[in-house]
């Protein structure tokens, strides 16, 4: 039980959701995340949402302190 507690406090979304996502994502990409040809994706598209998940959720903890500190400041 502690893995989709930890999905869910980390990227705000639970195992599930998380599953749903991906599946979405693979449905509108042009094609499939790993071609075969080039240069290889250093992570899969799953560890790729999930980084994007946490990116999106730190800018936008960020942004809010930045806002609350400003409001301090005048």
């Amino acid at each position: 039980m502690e893995e989709p507690l930890r999905h869910h406090r980390t990227f705000g979304l639970d195992a599930g959701q998380l599953d749903e996502l991906e599946r979405r994502i693979q449905v509108i990409m042009p094609g499939p995340w790993n071609k075969g040809t080039g240069r290889p994706k250093g992570l899969s598209l799953r560890e790729a949402i999930m980084v994007a998940l946490l990116y999106k959720r730190q800018r936008g903890l960020s942004e809010t302190l930045q806002c609350r500190l400003s409001k301090l400041a005048i």
